[in-house]
């Protein structure tokens, strides 16, 4: 049967032989597409359905027409009785026709997979449009092609960057003529609004109701599934840990009891919150949704899932793109990014790809089913790209070990994982940082999924449009050929008299190849020692790297911090430490020289993660004089080592601005909305002002 749902049914010959019962059309219809999609015989489903209607029609006042309908006989607690199966539904089974029953039973147990109560492949919504042209038709052509499910999260008043992900309007618009139904669309309540007061749940789904009002059909529930964005509410950018989750559920609940929505879900939960709340709910949820790719596999939730019976869906199954260069991808006939949703696919977990293009609907809605792909085993630590990305207290609350405490109160509350970095941020956060709101635009302009080039280019000149109250430098660097000549390594100074070896980054020729080199100060007052032991390991990278890139010397140029960056004016000097992620940026490698105490040092960590960020390449020069290519993880540089203990909130702003500009340049959606926000939240940090003899020290000693 390929992935997904009824891999455990085996039809006998004589099933496509039998008669269709007389049936109301609409469960003939929903027969047929049960049929179409599972292999079973329509006749056999649609005797089930005939039976079970009145079961569901019990507990949703409605009929049946979508599987997702069918969810309801294992949602409502008090009707199962304590039980595996309610005792309506259990006599309703008995009374069908020997051999019928368990082939019934058979498809109802493996609805949850993908392909069951939800499409096997859907279309991420968030930031969709901010890739496409006014006029784009995203969501018809993904119709078009096939796909019938994708999320929209209700409008929030209080926050517009992350409302405006989605386009609500153009997408009911499309859909508006649409046959919706075998469709399912995922909604998600106001995370800002939602416990605040009693009500404001229902009130969000009515704003909702009101925007996608063209997608609405007559006697059925706009919204399928409802999920929650996460076991807490938000205040700001961080979870508010004080907004009993269980009050948002029985809101959501009686939103089911009305027939309002079609099923509950839940999202962003970790696997001991989703416990807890199957302890306490009362309707129990049909769906769970949360980031799942090859870096991010969450096995522990799909087991709790198929334990539960409770469908699975993968939001970012393409790690917003950041996997698909894997080599562990790689096969005969799909392409990485049908091979990376495969992997969840083969788990019977259905995915939800967003897409930069119209072509890439084509791709992931063509993936096709067969034997299972290979499995990819898993990091050994903690990743992910999505709603992770918001800041540290949210990752705290969704991590693998978070969970859901019942205080004194009676209520549950989200318990987060530990988080010893928030004391720090909201110090930051709490400050003005006029160094950030010129960082930012340069960061937006920067060109997506481009060459070192490209974004060299661009850097230089915004660089050069800055005013007299500029808080970054233009970006100076010096020759291999000139650097290797000299029998030191050059320092720049305003005091120089005369020509100097540094030239401006905007004025390399085509085809120019600059390095980054990072590395830890031999000495208190200068980077090397009387051997010259770091001058011989630049030059030796140099020559390395023009090997391996099959370039000339005379086109390798270099960055390192004392030739670079001023050392005599110390207002330059910190305009060139500020400026430090976007030369990193700029550059086409990334060399660090290998030294003890490297990779224990806060500023070397920073700036790794902006190498890793901004995808350059890494490189490693040995001792020996060996470049190697590295992948060695960069631990938080928030935990690093300092010199100058106050420079912290500097490198914790920085980290923010790391991570925006890798969400610029590789992600999208959610990721480029939070990383945005933390940066907007942060401006008027004065880390980097009042402090520049810290500053200069730091630089001095690491």
């Amino acid at each position: 049967m390929g992935a997904g749902a009824s891999q455990g049914f085996v039809e006998a010959a004589d099933d496509k032989e039998m008669e269709m019962p007389d049936a109301p059309e609409h469960l003939k219809a929903l027969a047929s597409r049960l049929s179409a999609a599972h292999g079973v015989a329509e006749a056999i489903i649609c005797q089930g359905l005939v039976v079970l209607e009145p079961c569901v029609q019990r507990r949703l006042n409605r009929r049946i027409t979508k599987p997702l309908d069918l969810a309801c006989l294992r949602a409502f607690k008090a009707e199962m009785e304590g039980q595996d199966v309610a005792p309506d539904v259990q006599a309703a089974l008995d009374a069908l026709p020997a051999g019928i029953g368990d082939k019934v039973v058979a498809l109802l147990d493996s609805l949850h997979l993908c392909g069951g109560y939800l499409p096997r492949i859907g279309l991420g919504s968030g930031g969709l449009y901010k890739h496409f042209e006014e006029g784009a038709r995203p969501h018809e052509h993904a119709y078009d092609q096939g796909c019938r499910m994708w999320d929209c999260s209700d409008p929030c008043p209080s926050m517009p960057p992350f409302s405006g992900l989605y386009d609500r309007a153009r997408m009911a618009e499309q859909m508006a003529t649409k046959d919706l139904s075998d469709f399912v669309l995922i909604c998600h309540p106001d995370p800002w609004s939602m416990g605040v007061e009693p009500g404001n749940v229902r009130r969000s789904l009515a704003k909702q109701q009101e925007l996608l009002a063209p997608m609405a059909r007559e006697g059925e529930p706009l919204v399928d599934v409802y999920a929650p964005f996460g076991a807490s509410r938000l205040d700001g950018w961080s979870p508010d840990e004080n907004v009993p989750f269980d009050e948002v559920w029985r809101e959501c609940e009686e939103l089911h009891r009305e027939g309002k929505v079609r099923a509950l879900g839940v999202c962003n939960m970790s696997a001991p919150q989703l416990e807890r709340l199957l302890e306490f709910c009362e309707i129990r949820p049909a769906v769970y949704e949360t980031e799942s790719h090859i870096m991010h596999q969450r096995q522990d939730l799909v087991d709790l899932c198929r334990r539960e019976k409770i469908a699975m869906l993968a939001h970012t199954p393409l790690g917003q793109g950041t996997v698909l260069d894997s080599a562990l991808l790689a096969h005969d006939t799909l392409s990485p990014a049908q091979a990376a949703l495969r992997q969840n696919l083969d788990r019977g977990v259905s995915v939800l790809p967003g897409a930069e293009k119209l072509s890439e609907i084509d791709e992931d809605q063509a993936t096709p089913l067969g034997p299972p792909v290979a499995r990819i085993p898993p990091p050994a630590a903690f990743v992910a790209l999505s709603v992770a990305a918001v800041n540290s207290k949210f990752k705290a609350m969704i991590a693998p070990t978070a969970d859901l405490v019942r205080r004194d109160d009676g209520h549950w509350y989200v318990l987060s994982a530990a988080d010893d970095k928030g004391c720090v941020r909201k110090e930051v956060i709490a400050q003005n940082s006029a160094t950030i709101e010129q960082i930012r635009p340069i960061i937006a302009a920067l060109p997506r999924k481009e060459t070192a080039a490209a974004r060299r280019r661009v850097i230089c000149e915004e660089l050069a449009k800055l005013g007299d109250d500029r808080k970054l430098g233009s970006m100076k660097v010096i020759p291999a050929t000139v650097f290797a000549a000299q029998d030191k390594i050059p320092r720049r100074s305003c005091k120089d008299e005369g020509p100097t070896p540094q030239l401006d980054a905007s004025d390399l020729p085509e085809g120019a190849r600059l390095i980054f080199f990072s590395q830890r100060w031999l000495t208190l007052s200068h980077p090397d020692d009387d051997k010259g032991t770091k001058r011989t390991a630049i030059v030796d990278a140099a020559e390395a790297y023009a090997k391996q890139a099959d370039v000339e010397l005379e086109q390798i140029y270099i960055w390192f911090d004392l030739a670079c960056i001023e050392q005599d004016d110390l207002a330059e000097l910190v305009r060139g430490v500020n400026s430090l992620g976007l030369y990193i940026t700029a550059c086409d490698a990334f060399v660090s020289i290998d030294h003890p105490e490297y990779w224990s040092r806060a500023w070397c960590l920073m700036e790794q993660e902006f190498a890793r960020c901004a995808g350059v390449p890494r490189f490693v020069i040995s001792s020996d004089g060996i470049l190697v290519p590295t992948s060695h993880e960069v631990t938080d540089p928030r935990d690093g080592n300092l010199t100058v203990e106050n420079d912290r909130g500097a490198i914790d702003v920085l980290c923010l601005v790391a991570h925006d500009l890798r969400s610029r340049l590789y992600l999208s959606g959610i990721s480029q909305w939070s990383t945005e926000g933390q940066l907007a939240e942060a401006i008027g940090n004065r880390v980097f002002q009042g402090a520049e003899e810290g500053v200069r020290s730091n630089i001095i000693k690491t």
